[in-house]
Formats: C-alpha cells, sequence, structure tokens
C-alpha cells in the first residue's frame, strides 16, 4: 500500500492520503484479511461501473487511451486513491482509474508516479504524496 503524507495545502493539512495500485492478488487478500479498505474500493467501483455505459463519460485507462466500455473487458489494475482519511480510517473523497491490460505490465512505482502526475493536473490543489512501495510480488517493486 502507498502512504501518503500531504503537504501543509489548503483544504489538506494534516491529512493522511493513501494511493495504491490494485491488482486481483490484492483483492483476495483484503477479503481474507477482511481488510476495510475493501469496502471503499466496493463503494469506487460501483461509481466507476456506472459510468462504463455512458459514452460521455466512459473511463479510460491511466496512462493510455484504452476506453473501458460496458460491454468490453475490465481493467487488469487500478490506482484507489483515498483522500483526506480520518483517524477511523474513513475517506472524504475517493479515486479510482482503471488500468488496461497492456498498461499494467508495468511496475506499481511507474503506474503511481503517472497516475499521480495525470491526477494533478485535473486537481492542482491535490497534495503532493510522499511514496512508500511497501508490497512486494507481480508487478511490485522492492
Amino acid at each position: 500500500m502507498e502512504e501518503a503524507e500531504g503537504r501543509a495545502t489548503a483544504g489538506w493539512a494534516g491529512s493522511k492520503h493513501y494511493d495504491e495500485i490494485v491488482r486481483p492478488e490484492m483483492l483476495w487478500q483484503w477479503t481474507v484479511e477482511e481488510n476495510p479498505t475493501l469496502q471503499y474500493l466496493k463503494q469506487a467501483l460501483q461509481d466507476w461501473a456506472g459510468r462504463r455505459g455512458n459514452p460521455k463519460q466512459r473511463p479510460l485507462c491511466l496512462t493510455c487511451e484504452h476506453e473501458f466500455r460496458a460491454n468490453g473487458c475490465m481493467p487488469a489494475a487500478w490506482l484507489f486513491v483515498r483522500i483526506s482519511v480520518n483517524t477511523a480510517g474513513v475517506p472524504k473523497h475517493l479515486i479510482l482509474v482503471g488500468i488496461c491490460e497492456e498498461c499494467a505490465a508495468k511496475d506499481d512505482a511507474s503506474l503511481l508516479r503517472e497516475g499521480f502526475a495525470d491526477l494533478r493536473k485535473v486537481y492542482p490543489d491535490l497534495p503532493e504524496f510522499k511514496m512508500q512501495v511497501v508490497q512486494e510480488g507481480p508487478g511490485k517493486v522492492n
């Protein structure tokens, strides 16, 4: 999981922020461990899935122009961002971006850097995250 400490920016000061690349093997682990983050991922997935059928709001891949359509394949991985997480672990904002199979072949650190750069274009006041890759395994970096 990536933990990010927000810098002192208006509305973000003192908040905890988390971003991570979610792959299928992580979902299984979260389910077995009964990780509370899974409930927020489910909430974000429901919102994301609702946009797949709307041609004006179809989600794109994190790093390319691949469109995720209602009858198409699901992402091979996700960028999942939880912003302003309180002490009880409840985030104020959720961001979920799909990653196509081709782009998911990149390592997590590269995907996180690219994803954060793109998010900063959309949300210029997004705090800078201090990246700490702590998971190991396929697609992971040590």
